[in-house]
């Protein structure tokens, strides 16, 4: 698949570039000395993955409605704007470097139905010289797509105004009604921005509010949030009545890159669970108290005491010498400590073959490992980590594994849970 995208990239640039080959005469006069000119052409925007991309109802967006911003380099204001229907075929400019953005949409902080693409390529004007070329470009889905589900139980069960609002960052918020099937847009603001989702309705008798939190949030993906009635659950043993429990997963999926919509089960981070339930004296609802801020499990790059050593970066691809820390530091806050450790390895060489020979899998569990403690216990894995709130993830073991398949790229995926949420970290390795 990524094969066949890299060539219809390649073939769609060709065309561009081919469709830029006329000439046209730059006119003689004082008033354009030092200016050059740009065929327009050549600045068509494509979307990237059409396939995953139908972000709308109504599918994709037209070329002709995208808006083209021409600002020369260093600068903030555009010295030509354009819808690009409306583009003349030549524009004159002054000489100089300038980038060209492509954006459609406004790029709202919250609405429904208002995805946004944005892509950018740059142009130099020559004086006196028709440019006709422009590397391609590549329009991609630059905010936040959410969409929220109700499980059929759920649905049987909770009160006619129940709702669910999420919060994108500070200011992005909309709420779901229970029917509502459209999808919210958020801006993306920057790398620090969470999702959080919250729920607030009377199931089977008893007003509950349940809050959920997804940090790992990225423009381009779209978020589908379900909530479902996980069944009874034992209420505290002064009360007669048990309580419902309401929880939610996430499934998230890269619309600019995921054309088969495959996701991956995220459960969002726990926040606190008000008191639920009725007070049992025919009164309204308790009302519920405020959540408390609870950490999700933190996983971060342990520093060597060696300090020849250099630590690994887990926001950057890591190229593995014998001067490499491939050592990670996992830790809980919550309660009961670690419940949830699985790795999952991405690799095109390290392949489940390639495992299988030394005993392992793709789909690591440290904390049930059970036929695979030994092997994992031979490399130096961390092993029947349940309850624990500190653990060293040190993958040293593995090093010589790879450099005997030679150079290539590996991605080790954690995924840990507790009490207080999950987090997902990829640490990526490349052996020459």
């Amino acid at each position: 698949m990524k094969i066949y995208k890299n060539i219809i990239t390649a073939l769609a640039a060709v065309m561009l570039l081919g469709a830029c080959s006329k000439e046209t005469p730059f006119p003689d006069d004082d008033e354009n000395v030092g200016k050059g000119q740009l065929r327009t052409s050549c600045l068509v925007p494509t979307i990237q993955n059409p396939e995953g991309a139908l972000t709308t109802r109504a599918g994709l967006p037209s070329t002709d409605d995208f808006q083209i911003e021409i600002t020369p380099e260093g600068k903030r204001t555009p010295v030509a704007t354009y819808k690009y229907s409306d583009m003349p075929e030549i524009l004159t400019l002054s000489a100089g470097e300038y980038e060209v953005k492509a954006h459609y949409g406004e790029n709202p902080i919250a609405e429904w139905e208002s995805p946004y693409y944005e892509g950018t390529t740059k142009v130099t004007i020559e004086p006196d010289k028709l440019t006709e070329e422009a590397e391609p470009i590549v329009a991609s889905l630059s905010n936040i797509r959410v969409t929220v589900k109700f499980g059929p139980n759920l649905l049987g069960a909770m009160s006619a105004d129940s709702k669910v609002i999420v919060k994108a960052g500070d200011e992005g918020v909309k709420t779901f009604e229970a029917g509502e099937t459209r999808s919210a847009y958020f801006k993306y603001v920057n790398e620090s921005i969470t999702l959080t989702a919250t729920f607030e309705g009377t199931v089977d008798g008893d007003y509950i509010v349940e809050s959920k939190v997804y940090e790992d949030v990225a423009p381009g993906n779209h978020y589908t949030i379900t909530f479902k009635m996980q069944g009874i659950v034992p209420d505290d043993p002064g009360t007669i009545s048990p309580a419902v429990k309401v929880d939610a997963t996430i499934e998230t999926v890269d619309m600019n890159y995921n054309a088969d919509g495959e996701g991956d089960d995220t459960l969002l981070t726990d926040d606190s669970r008000p008191t639920q339930g009725n007070s049992g004296s025919g009164d309204e609802p308790t009302p519920p108290t405020p959540p408390v801020e609870k950490t999700a499990p933190q996983i971060t790059s342990a520093q060597p005491a060696d300090k020849s050593m250099v630590p690994v970066n887990l926001d950057e691809v890591n190229v593995v010498t014998d001067k490499t820390y491939v050592v990670l530091n996992v830790s809980s806050s919550a309660d009961g400590g670690i419940t949830e450790f699985k790795v999952k390895i991405d690799s095109a060489k390290l392949t489940a073959e390639e495992l299988e020979n030394v005993g392992l899998s793709q789909n690591l569990d440290l904390v049930n490992p059970d036929d695979l403690e030994e092997p994992l216990t031979g490399l130096g894995l961390p092993v029947n980590v349940g309850g624990k709130k500190e653990v060293s993830f040190d993958i040293t073991g593995f090093m010589t594994l790879l450099s005997a398949l030679g150079e290539g790229d590996h991605n080790f995926i954690l995924t840990v849970g507790d009490a207080n949420g999950t987090t997902t970290k990829t640490l990526k390795l490349h052996i020459n």
